[in-house]
């Protein structure tokens, strides 16, 4: 008999999280949620001049113009009581049920924020609306798909295509773990970050290199590869 099954049966908090759904109190959270902030720019429609009503177009683009901002500083204020857990998400737990209701809402904002046809420039800005720590004259032209655990210094640029991640499915459950970038942090595009990841300031990551999950990566340092390992030291 399998052994990794055994394991899974005994002990629950093993459970495989890809044949769980979504549990119920998270989506009707969200859908609350979702539900105060989108009458906003419905009651802002209602009160719109009359002659407006025929620009249906641009009544879309001034709500959506509204709603996206509310629906992210709502998941602010839902993380703000209910904290995204850190290692292991346990079946059934308070931090499974906030992970879903997070989940939901990045599912429902970040698609538009990662398409081509999302300024680049802006993208930094919604990431700080998520959570995202980001210094002064920071640039991402890739995708960070867990803003709220995500820290970055100053002068760093995100190559195009680059990703950060802070989630990742390992033996049988997901984890969560922050990233943290330093001062002039400089990642390549198509370079992907795993969770825990720690990278020292003025170091570097070559163009499509993978760094593994919690790997350390010192100040001055420049890593390239997959899975990605120093190639050398400016000092």
């Amino acid at each position: 008999m399998d052994t990794a099954l055994n394991d899974e049966e005994d002990d629950p908090n093993k459970a495989d999280l890809t044949r769980r759904s979504i549990p119920a109190a998270s989506l009707v959270v969200f859908l609350l949620l979702n539900g105060v902030v989108a009458s906003i720019p419905l009651l802002i429609d209602y009160a719109l001049p009359h002659s407006f009503r025929s620009y249906d177009l641009l009544r879309v683009i001034i709500a959506a113009i509204i709603f996206l901002p509310l629906s992210v500083l709502s998941c602010r204020l839902f993380l703000r009581i209910c904290p995204l857990p850190i290692g292991p998400i346990i079946p059934r737990s308070r931090g499974e049920f906030a992970y879903c209701v997070y989940m939901l809402f990045l599912i429902s904002s970040l698609p538009l924020v990662h398409s081509s046809a999302f300024p680049f420039f802006l993208r930094s800005f919604v990431y700080v609306l998520f959570g995202s720590r980001v210094g002064a004259r920071s640039n991402c032209s890739g995708l960070i798909l867990d803003p709220p655990l995500v820290t970055m210094g100053s002068d760093c640029q995100i190559g195009f295509d680059a990703v950060l991640t802070c989630h990742a499915f390992h033996r049988g459950c997901y984890e969560l773990f922050p990233i943290v970038l330093g001062n002039e942090v400089t990642v390549g595009l198509r370079s992907v970050i795993l969770p825990g990841v720690i990278i020292g300031d003025r170091a570097t990551v070559a163009a499509g290199a993978v760094v593994a999950k919690a790997t350390r990566i010192g100040a001055d340092e420049t890593w390239g590869g997959v899975p990605a390992r120093l190639i050398k030291r400016s000092h």
